[in-house]
């Protein structure tokens, strides 16, 4: 993505940057609970949403996705003391965290455009189990057409997804950018 001539990349955690910026990704983390409280504590949780209530594409990856949702839960102390943390309530799902790993490799096909843009490669490394919730309204959608729940989309600017690598895929930056032509 920073290679692309297409896209301005920078990192931050000033909320006066993010208000700024078109796209906001947030990735993957190791402590998803513990960096969404700062998240919420610093006040960048606020400004992200903030920012895609003004018009912001918000996509977040593995540990960002789960951040995204309703709530994160870790009722086993998986990751620590903290059994429920709201998310930012984006995306219609809830993540409960597990103590078992996924990880696979992933070949995958968009399945929100109309366009066949071929196979896509990523890949997943993540604790926790992400569902929708019971009252979601739209309901999530996967992202991907390749059978597992591997992603959330609620529209061109509102989405999640576990798969790591899914930047590197040309197609599917060209459609990440779409609402930015």
């Amino acid at each position: 993505l920073g290679r692309d001539p297409r896209v301005h990349l920078f990192y931050t955690n000033n909320t006066e940057d993010i208000q700024k910026a078109d796209i906001i990704i947030l990735p993957g983390s190791k402590s998803t609970i513990d960096d969404l409280y700062e998240l919420r504590r610093n006040g960048v949780a606020q400004a992200i949403i903030r920012a895609h209530r003004d018009g912001a594409t918000v996509m977040g990856i593995c540990g960002g996705y789960q951040m995204m949702g309703v709530e994160v839960l870790d009722p086993d102390h998986v990751e620590g003391t903290i059994e429920r943390l709201p998310g930012l309530g984006l995306l219609p799902v809830s993540t409960s965290m597990t103590g078992e790993k996924v990880t696979r490799q992933d070949t995958f096909h968009l399945a929100v455009t109309d366009v066949d843009a071929g196979p896509m490669q990523g890949y997943e490394i993540h604790m926790g189990e992400t569902k929708p919730v019971q009252d979601a309204s739209p309901s999530p959608l996967n992202i991907f057409a390749d059978g597992h729940p591997d992603g959330c989309f609620v529209d061109a600017k509102c989405m999640g997804t576990y798969i790591h690598g899914i930047l590197d895929n040309t197609a599917f930056i060209d459609f990440l950018l779409e609402p930015w032509k």
